[in-house]
């Protein structure tokens, strides 16, 4: 049993603490990432998961006939299920980020890739002094405006949208990117690591080095499941 809720008395039932989680209004809530973990996409694209095995192809591409993210593009359920789990993962890993790193010696930040802003938001406000600039695809940048204005933080963080194959804002001393290289290939993530480096090279400031800081999963080695301390 995962105690997930509980019966109180005959075909009564209430939340449990794990099932309070579910709820959008708590501080914690997993709500937005359980909807998406859960959407009939992942089902569908699990049922075909031999063809990758045969052919090499990804899946995504096999079941909708577009790479993963044209998919979302193309289909608003699926676009806003995405982005609001993206969201909320962000909201669950980034005080441990903001924990684990300083970013206090860097003037401006450039979140490629950052999607609707939370994580970004959530340093700039640590660091009242920092700027910041938010790089992502047309299609998704107006929901990261909004939330930069409902934080007040229009002032010092702007949007700019693009593709980050052919290159990224310049501007930054630190790059972030917060579960990005995952999804492309090996060389497809040189390709967006060298665009960094590149936007880095054209403010160089005599020995003070920028910063390109990466936060992923890490898949440990062996068979065991993986634990928190493992991340």
């Amino acid at each position: 049993m995962l105690d997930i809720f509980t019966e109180t008395e005959d075909r009564h039932f209430a939340l449990t603490p794990p099932a309070e989680l579910l709820r959008s209004d708590h501080p914690q809530s997993v709500r937005d990432t359980v909807v998406w973990m859960a959407d009939p996409f992942h089902f569908n694209i699990a049922a075909e998961l031999l063809h990758f095995v045969r052919t090499g192809q990804p899946t995504v591409e096999h079941v909708t006939g577009k790479p993963a993210f044209e998919y979302f593009a193309s289909n608003r359920i699926e676009f806003d299920r995405f982005h609001l789990a993206m969201t909320n993962l962000s909201a669950i890993a980034v005080d441990a980020a903001l924990e684990a790193y300083d970013f206090s010696p860097f003037d401006t930040i450039v979140d490629v890739g950052g999607g609707h802003g939370f994580a970004i938001c959530s340093i700039l406000q640590k660091y009242p002094r920092m700027h910041g600039v938010l790089f992502d695809l047309k299609d998704i940048v107006p929901g990261a405006d909004k939330r930069i204005h409902e934080l007040g933080l229009k002032e010092r963080c702007r949007t700019v949208s693009g593709d980050f194959f052919q290159a990224v804002p310049e501007g930054g001393d630190v790059y972030f990117m917060k579960h990005i290289l995952h999804d492309w290939t090996n060389e497809q993530a040189t390709t967006i690591l060298r665009n960094c480096r590149t936007a880095l090279n054209s403010k160089r400031d005599g020995n003070r080095a920028g910063r390109v800081v990466l936060l992923e999963l890490i898949v440990p080695p062996g068979n065991e499941p993986a634990s928190i301390e493992d991340h």
